[in-house]
């Protein structure tokens, strides 16, 4: 079975998620352990979901025996990456600048347009997700998160 390029990232991922975790459990304060702990779970979650179906479709083919598939050409796929980069970028920046609190539903609401969801679907979304934010960690674990630069200073 011949690894992809792709399975070595998640590994990478695994493991990085996996000392972030570690790391930050043994900070002494909930509200500076809480973010590291609870993002770095979530794509470790989803990392070892994404190598599980990538064992998966491996054993497949090799099982079947069909004919290798055809790689995206690599023009698509630095384009691909590309837009993945600004899209995280983007978000990074909006973080910063405007604060978790305006950046989460910005981000959330202009990604669901650009990729061609309904108004209702992005809006019911954004304000689902911004509502949970909220009252997690504002009102239910009393963590203020960042303001940023605009509304908040350092």
């Amino acid at each position: 079975m011949r690894m992809k390029p792709g399975t070595y990232f998640l590994l990478f991922l695994l493991a990085l998620m996996l000392a972030t975790i570690l790391i930050s459990l043994d900070y002494d304060y909930l509200e500076i352990k809480l973010l590291p702990l609870s993002y770095s779970s979530i794509i470790f979650i989803l990392a070892a979901v994404q190598l599980w179906r990538e064992v998966k479709q491996c054993r497949a083919e090799s099982a079947v025996h069909e004919l290798p598939q055809q790689e995206i050409d690599t023009k698509q796929r630095r384009y691909r990456l590309g837009t993945a980069f600004g899209w995280i970028s983007g978000f990074a920046l909006s973080i910063y600048v405007l604060g978790f609190l305006i950046a989460i539903p910005v981000f959330s609401f202009s990604y669901l347009k650009l990729h061609k969801r309904g108004w209702v679907t992005s809006i019911v979304y954004t304000v689902i997700v911004s509502a949970l934010i909220y009252v997690i960690f504002e009102i239910g674990l009393n963590a203020r998160l960042y303001r940023g630069l605009i509304f908040g200073g350092l």
